[in-house]
This record gives structure tokens, sequence and C-alpha cells, in this order.
């Protein structure tokens, strides 16, 4: 914090800084304005896991990556993961996936002889 006037981001801070009179709203002040007392546990620092975690989601945005969230009907949420995978994995996405799509590309990814009989036959 540079700025003596500005709000901390953790609470460890205040412990820094004076206390500035003139900025202290009484509790009558603060009832007045709509607010109500209340018992609350904060946050004070990030813990590990979600240090780690903003490391991880960094590092993916600097390799152009962003999770995106969104919401589309039942049915076609296989469909929707099967196309942002190809996206993730550099695939063309052509058209939607259909059911008969999304079954002949599992049995193509297999090793049997189904699965290399099939990607003989679709040129894959």
């Amino acid at each position: 914090m540079k700025d003596p006037r500005e709000l901390p981001d953790h609470l460890e801070d205040l412990q820094e800084q004076p206390i500035d009179p003139d900025r202290v709203i009484s509790d009558e002040e603060l009832r007045a304005g709509g607010l109500a007392p209340v018992k609350a546990y904060v946050r004070t620092r990030a813990g590990k896991s979600a240090e780690r975690q903003q490391r991880y989601r960094e590092n993916k945005e600097a390799q152009g990556f962003k999770q995106t969230n969104v919401q589309v009907p039942e049915k076609h949420q296989e469909t929707i993961r099967e196309i942002a995978r190809k996206l993730r994995d550099g695939e063309d996405t052509g058209t939607a996936t259909s059911d008969f799509d999304r079954k002949v590309l599992e049995v193509a990814q297999g090793n049997g002889f189904r699965s290399r009989l099939v990607r003989l036959i679709i040129g894959v």
C-alpha cells in the first residue's frame, strides 16, 4: 500500500498503519447507513493450495488457455466437451459432433481389430 488513505488488501496490513481518527465511523453512523453488526471470519492470506491454483491459472493463461463456462441443453453437453477437447488438442473441429460420429471416434481410438478396421474404412 502506497497511499495511506487506500484500504488495505489483507487484515495484517492494518497493524502497520496508524488509525486515522477522521476516517473512523461510529457504530450509530453505520447502523443509520443500513449496516448491521455481524460476527465474521476473514481469510487473511491465500493458502498454499490457492497460490498453487493461481500459478496454474496464470501458466495456462500464458499458454493461451482461458477457462470458459457455458450453459447448454443437457443433450448437447457432450458435443461441446468434444469440441473443446479438439480445440485444446489443435484438431479441426469441423461441424458439431453427432452421437454416431462420437461412437465411431471412440472405437477408432482403441487398439483392437475393430478399431483398426474403422480407421482403415474412414481413412484415419
